[in-house]
């Protein structure tokens, strides 16, 4: 090999080693910049790496092995590079890496949170006892009630801002939210400054302020104090005697608290916003019908229509969390649907009982489809790793089934329908190695041998006794041998 060969191995073996110096730079987040004399060589430059004694370079971490290059020693390390710079973790006023006790739990957080409360409390009384002794102008205690206001959470922003004590900027900006919200009461209610929709539209802007400082900051409890805020704004301002525009407010605003808890992964914001909702929704209904005055057709439909409104939003929640992101459904999502589930069911029952009762069977067994369309939804779209979502939305599914029975059939014939429906469940739990399904099918098996018992022995003409003591001992027996000839009592146990 002559000279002019060497030169150009030497130079192509140069241009490999630079390329890879950079690759390897920004796999670690570095910014490399090229040594000195890196230029192309002639045929008097030294190589960057040649000879037996080449020192191997320093390892990067996470960075790709470089393709070898025959007669080649690994790249040199990149000189004067500064390690990559920690990642910040999330804020928190801990060290990191250390248990937290219990001492250090009660003295760092629930002193702090009985402080800012303590603060808002004081700020309370203040207004009220200068409104009893006309202390001040009324401008001016609500001028006094926004400065508190300010100067908490910019001494929580501060906290915050620097990283440290961040706790105790927790508790500082809740705080100073929460003023926010007395001031503006005060404002309405103690000295009439404004009208009900001005401090409800101020009281909504800070709603807004304390989500986008929880979303900004990742603090799920400025969003908490937010969304606490949010839904008792209505009763601060109007209270809750107008039920459409209380229900509207709660609808577009519980759409709010999902779409935060969901792109967050805060979901038990979705299980605390439902129980304000419900609340609220009661509230209003109690609030329109304070006795035992009939509710007309009009308010009956538009009842009915919220609270369908309001079950549907938290009972996809669940699924929609799991397939947006096509992973497993969270567990308190599925919580969420659950609760609404037996919420709804209750509510419509108390609506409905009286004189609908074909209506409200109608509406459960829809609410029963509607699972089942879930379920197979859910299959559809690849989510089998998840079953549990699957075998929730099967149980919600044949409870409102269970529920819309005692509603649309007669009482004999329930028992009827209570057996065929058991013996469904505990087949379809055995068939998908679901203990859960086959939990619910025993539950009401025994729900419907205790309604044989008690109800229908007293109740039922002799030829229907004997034939409803007859079905359900096949029912029984058929459960029984679905179980020893499929699970075994080791399968069984292992399920």
């Amino acid at each position: 090999m002559d000279n002019k060969e060497l030169d150009d191995l030497r130079r192509e073996v140069e241009a490999l080693s630079e390329r890879v110096r950079r690759l390897e730079g920004q796999l670690s987040g570095l910014a490399v910049r090229p040594p000195a004399g890196a230029s192309a060589a002639g045929p008097g430059a030294a190589p960057s790496a040649a000879g037996p004694g080449a020192a191997p370079s320093a390892a990067v971490p996470g960075a790709a092995p470089s393709a070898a290059v025959p007669g080649a020693a690994p790249s040199a390390a990149v000189p004067g590079a500064a390690p990559p710079a920690p990642v910040p973790g999330p804020a928190s006023g801990l060290p990191t890496g250390e248990p937290e006790s219990l001492e250090s739990r009660i003295g760092g957080l629930w002193l702090n949170r009985i402080g800012a409360v303590a603060l808002v409390s004081a700020l309370a009384f203040f207004l009220k006892y200068a409104f009893d002794h006309g202390w001040v102008s009324e401008y001016g205690r609500i001028a006094i009630g926004l400065a508190t206001g300010v100067l908490l959470l910019g001494a929580g922003e501060h906290y915050l801002s620097r990283g440290r004590m961040v706790r105790f900027g927790i508790g500082l900006g809740g705080a100073g939210i929460a003023a926010f919200y007395v001031t503006i009461h005060a404002a309405l209610s103690f000295y009439g400054l404004i009208d009900p929709l001005t401090a409800k539209v101020l009281m909504s802007a800070v709603t807004l302020l304390a989500l986008g400082l929880a979303l900004r900051r990742n603090l799920v409890a400025f969003a908490v104090v937010g969304l606490a805020g949010g839904y008792l704004t209505p009763l601060l301002t109007s209270g809750a005697g107008a039920y459409v525009a209380l229900y509207t407010y709660l609808l577009v605003f519980s759409l709010v608290i999902l779409a935060v808890s969901l792109g967050k992964r805060w979901h038990g914001l979705s299980l605390l916003g439902l129980l304000f909702t419900y609340t609220l929704y009661i509230a209003g209904l109690n609030a329109s019908h304070p006795g035992p005055n009939a509710i007309s057709p009009g308010e009956l439909a538009a009842y009915m229509w919220f609270l369908s409104l309001f079950h549907l939003l938290f009972m996809v929640a669940g699924p929609a969390g799991g397939l947006c992101r096509r992973e497993p459904a969270d567990g308190w999502l599925i919580a969420g649907s659950v609760v609404s589930s037996l919420l709804y069911v209750s509510l419509a029952g108390a609506l409905l009982f009286g004189g609908h009762r074909g209506l409200l069977a109608l509406a459960l067994l829809g609410w029963g489809a509607f699972c089942l369309a879930v379920m197979v939804v859910v299959g559809c779209r690849g989510q089998q790793r998840d079953p549990r979502l699957g075998h929730w939305m099967l149980v919600l599914a044949f409870g409102y089934v269970a529920f819309a029975v005692p509603f649309g059939l007669d009482a004999r014939w329930v028992t009827v329908a209570w057996l065929v429906q058991s013996l469904a469940v505990v087949a379809l739990g055995i068939w998908r190695r679901a203990s859960l399904l086959r939990w619910l099918g025993i539950s009401l098996l025994l729900v419907t041998a205790g309604k044989l018992v008690l109800v229908d022995l007293a109740g039922l003409e002799t030829v229907w006794r004997i034939l409803m003591f007859l079905a359900s001992g096949l029912v029984f027996l058929m459960a029984s041998y679905l179980y020893q000839r499929f699970l075994g009592p080791q399968q069984g146990q292992a399920a």
